[in-house]
C-alpha cells in the first residue's frame, strides 16, 4: 500500500516521461531498490542513520560532539533526506541528476550517506557557532530545502568519498558496512599470492578527486528518459 513519501519518488519520474505507463514502470523499478525505506519497523532507515552517525563522527568529531551534547546524534533531522533520497532538497532537473549519480555510482557503497555527510560538513559552522539544539537543527536543515547547490554538493561528496577511501586506518564498521571493502585473509590465498600483482591486476583506478560523476558523463546522444529506465532496471 501507499506510504507517505512514495509520491515524492514518483513525481519527478512522471515529469520526465510525461507518460503514465512509463512513469509507473520506472517507479516500480525504483521502489524495488528502496522499498525497505518504507517498512513500518523503519529498520533500514535506522541503520542508515546509524551509518551516517559513524561517518560524521569519523570526519568531524567536533560537529559530532556538538550533536551528541544537544541530544541530536541520532541524526533524525536527516530522516527525510535518506527516506526519499533528497527529493525535497533540490530543484527540478537537479534531483534527477542527483538520482542518476546515486544509481550509476561505480562503487559498491551507499552513496547517499556520503552526500548527506558532505551537506552536513558544509553547514557545520552555523550549527556549532549558534549552539543549535535539536529543534534548531531540524528547522535549519528543513530550511535548506531548494537552497542547496548541487554542483558544490557533488564536488564535495566525491572529494570526501575518495579521501575517506584512501585512508589506511578506516574504522572497521565504515570499511565493511559503508564502503563495503572486502577483506580477504592472506592465508586463504595460498603461498603463491603476490599482493603487488593482485593490486595491479584487480584494483581499478579511482576516479580523479576533481571529477564529479554526473549525467553529463553519459552519452549525450541518447534520450534521457531511456537512460533513466535503463539505470532503474539495472539497479533493481
Amino acid at each position: 500500500g501507499y506510504v507517505q513519501g512514495m509520491s515524492d519518488l514518483l513525481s519527478p519520474l512522471y515529469l520526465l516521461f510525461k507518460d503514465k505507463l512509463m512513469a509507473f514502470w520506472a517507479f516500480v523499478g525504483y521502489m524495488d531498490m528502496v522499498e525497505a525505506h518504507f517498512f513500518l519497523d523503519q529498520q533500514k532507515i535506522q541503520g542508515k542513520l546509524a551509518d551516517l552517525s559513524s561517518l560524521v563522527y569519523y570526519c568531524d568529531s567536533e560537529l559530532y560532539n556538538h550533536l551528541e551534547k544537544e541530544d541530536s546524534s541520532n541524526f533524525f533531522f536527516c530522516f527525510r533526506w535518506l527516506l526519499i533520497n533528497f527529493k525535497r532538497e533540490f530543484r527540478g532537473d537537479d534531483i534527477l541528476e542527483l538520482w542518476e549519480v546515486i544509481w550509476t555510482c561505480p562503487y559498491n557503497t551507499d552513496y547517499t550517506l556520503f552526500i548527506a555527510t558532505a551537506i552536513l560538513l558544509q553547514e557545520r559552522t552555523p550549527i556549532i557557532q549558534k549552539k543549535m539544539c535539536f529543534a534548531d537543527i531540524l528547522r535549519y536543515i528543513n530550511d535548506l530545502s531548494q537552497h542547496i547547490d548541487l554542483r558544490e554538493v557533488l564536488g564535495n561528496t566525491e572529494s570526501l568519498f575518495h579521501n575517506i577511501r584512501s585512508q589506511p586506518d578506516i574504522p572497521f564498521n565504515i570499511r565493511t558496512n559503508i564502503l563495503r571493502i572486502a577483506e580477504t585473509p592472506l592465508s586463504s590465498l595460498g603461498s603463491q599470492y603476490n599482493p603487488n600483482r593482485d593490486i595491479a591486476e584487480k584494483t581499478p583506478e579511482p576516479e580523479p578527486a576533481d571529477h564529479v560523476i554526473t549525467s553529463r558523463d553519459m552519452d549525450e546522444s541518447r534520450d534521457p528518459a531511456s537512460l533513466l529506465v535503463e539505470n532503474v532496471s539495472n539497479m533493481s
